[in-house]
């Protein structure tokens, strides 16, 4: 893969701003006209000549200027991720439009998307994990050794969740059936959604037990508990997708495979599911996507901390000459927002 030199670079990125703001081909004369300092066109057409050479630009026809390509995109993105910043009133417009302590998560996630969708002028996505609504039916503390058990909690229709606990001191096998008894008097019936840190809290703190147990067996109990909170299928929140016919790169069939997966909400799931891994803001340029119709599409998007391993994801569609300077730290700053959210357990369900 061919290393860009800084000159080389500048002239790239210049030219990517030329083409988001036009629309159009991008000739030396244009990038001369736009690029600070003294270029000579003799020097600006060599290395234009370079970047084409090296995959990063295309002509329209033999006597056009540049177009820049998915990879050239896909560079631009990669510099941008860590060099662009919303200004200070407008993140801070943001934080105050999602700022409630206390809010239901349907708001929460409609109200995020909402934003995205307007400061983008764009269509956005959010998947947030799926609260898990299941009952707890029981819960066992099974002794593995003198200093270890088997936390077994029982759900729905007999789902099973298990957890080995490893203490620093002996278990007492009468504590142990005393805690079980404890657990189960007020946790059976409940959904597992409203077992949160305030009523494990007061669980432990009225049994009758060991204290230095208590205190070395509530923390990975209420982790674990934490963890069940939320479950793997996720909640999908779509706003602007009329946007997404009016940002078409001058034709709204190029956008066809758009408008189809918007059509199915099992199919754009899926594609988000398979944008597993990786960390901070990312994007999917154009020839990225595995399907058909989506040639002249990207999107900017990044995974939230839920509960535990649980994670959301935010995204923002639109065309590949979407304004990125701005597009991908409103993401990075909503992903973080809503980190915030779900990790403060503050959450409530409508």
């Amino acid at each position: 893969m061919a290393i860009l030199n800084e000159r080389q670079q500048d002239i790239l990125f210049e030219l990517v701003r030329c083409y988001i703001r036009s629309g159009g081909a991008v000739g030396s004369t244009t990038l001369s006209e736009n690029m600070p300092g003294e270029h000579k066109p003799s020097t600006l057409r060599y290395n234009l000549g370079k970047l084409e050479e090296s995959g990063y630009l295309r002509k329209a026809h033999a006597s056009s200027g540049r177009l820049p390509t998915d990879k050239a995109y896909r560079e631009y993105v990669r510099v941008l991720i860590d060099r662009t910043f919303l200004s200070t009133n407008e993140e801070m417009r943001i934080r105050q439009a999602l700022e409630t302590v206390r809010i239901e998560l349907k708001m929460l996630i409609s109200r995020a998307c909402e934003v995205m969708a307007r400061h983008s002028e764009l269509m956005s996505v959010v998947v947030s994990p799926e609260p898990n609504l299941a009952t707890i039916n029981i819960v066992r503390l099974v002794p593995l050794s003198v200093t270890s058990l088997l936390v077994v909690i029982v759900t729905g229709k007999e789902t099973t969740h298990t957890r080995i606990v490893h203490l620093p001191i002996e278990i007492n096998r009468l504590d142990l059936i005393t805690l079980e008894r404890s657990l189960n008097r007020r946790l059976v019936g409940k959904q597992l959604y409203d077992v949160d840190e305030t009523v494990l809290a007061d669980v432990f703190n009225q049994a009758d037990l060991n204290q230095f147990l208590i205190l070395n067996i509530r923390r990975p109990f209420e982790e674990f508990l934490r963890e069940m909170r939320f479950a793997e299928t996720g909640r999908l929140q779509v706003k602007g997708m009329d946007r997404v016919v009016a940002g078409a790169e001058g034709n709204p069939e190029q956008i066809s495979g758009v408008l189809s997966l918007l059509d199915d909400e099992h199919q754009l799931l899926s594609l988000l599911k398979t944008l597993e891994g990786g960390q901070g803001v990312r994007a999917l340029i154009g020839s990225d996507f595995t399907r058909d119709g989506l040639e002249h599409v990207a999107m900017v998007f990044s995974d939230f901390q839920a509960i535990g391993d649980s994670k959301g994801k935010v995204g923002i569609l639109g065309p590949r000459r979407m304004q990125y300077e701005r597009i991908i730290p409103l993401v990075k700053l909503i992903s973080e927002i809503l980190e915030e959210k779900f990790g403060g357990s503050q959450l409530l369900i409508e």
